[in-house]
C-alpha cells in the first residue's frame, strides 16, 4: 500500500502528515519520537493501512513540515497535547481512535490518555515509560538522573547549533545509540538531515 501525504490547517498552523488507508476506517495515530518525524512510522505505514486502519503519522508540532510556532511557552505538553486532539478529532470525530507513541510521542501520547480517555481505544507504548514511573525513577535514582541529562542540555540556546555541527554527526549518532539501528541506514540518514535542514 502506497503512503500519501496530507496537510490539515489547525488552531497552531499546517500540520503535515503521511497516510495509508482511508477515511471510514478505524484511526491509528502514530506519534514520532524526537529528533524525529512521520518517517519513524514509514516502514510499517502500509501494513496498518492493509490492515484496515486508516493509519496517520503526523510530524508533531515543531517538526519537519509542520507548524513552528515560536517560544519555548508554545511547546508545553498541553499545546502538543491540543494540537494531536484536533488532528484527530478532524479525522475520526465520531469514533474512538488507536493511539501510538514512541519516545518522545509515548509522552504526549499518555498525556493524551489521561486528559481523554473516552477517545482512545488502544494505546500502544514504544520506547517510553509511564510517566509517574518515569518521575520516581528520577527524584530516588541517580543513575537515571544522570542518564536523563541530554533532555537539560537539548534546552539550552546553542543544542540546534550542537545537533547540527558536521552534517549532523552528533544527533544521527545520538539515534544509532539509543537501541538497535539498523533501520538507520545511510537513505534513512540522508531523509532525515534534509528534514532537519
Amino acid at each position: 500500500m502506497e503512503i500519501g501525504f496530507g496537510e490539515l490547517e489547525l488552531a497552531a498552523g499546517t500540520f503535515h502528515y503521511a497516510h495509508t488507508g482511508g477515511a471510514g476506517q478505524p484511526l491509528i495515530l502514530c506519534l514520532h519520537g524526537f529528533p524525529e518525524s512521520w518517517l519513524a512510522y514509514e516502514a510499517i505505514l502500509a501494513r496498518l493501512g492493509s490492515g484496515g486502519y486508516h493509519a496517520v503519522a503526523p510530524d508533531q508540532r515543531g517538526f519537519n513540515k509542520s507548524a513552528k510556532p515560536q517560544g519555548a511557552e508554545a511547546y508545553h505538553t498541553r499545546h502538543l497535547v491540543a494540537d494531536m486532539f484536533e488532528l484527530a478529532d478532524r479525522l475520526s470525530p465520531d469514533s474512538p481512535f488507536v493511539l501510538m507513541g514512541h519516545d518522545w510521542g509515548s509522552a504526549v501520547a499518555y498525556a493524551m490518555a489521561f486528559s481523554r480517555p473516552d477517545r482512545i481505544s488502544h494505546l500502544i507504548v514504544a520506547n517510553g515509560v509511564h510517566p509517574w514511573c518515569f518521575q520516581n525513577t528520577i527524584v530516588h535514582n541517580a543513575a537515571q538522573r544522570a542518564a536523563s541529562q541530554y533532555m537539560t542540555r537539548l534546552r539550552h540556546h546553542d543544542s540546534g547549533q550542537l545537533m547540527a555541527a558536521n552534517d549532523f554527526e552528533r544527533t544521527l549518532n545520538m539515534m544509532a545509540r539509543f537501541s538497535m539501528a539498523d533501520w538507520l541506514t545511510t537513505e534513512m540518514g540522508a531523509a532525515y538531515k534534509a528534514q532537519w535542514r
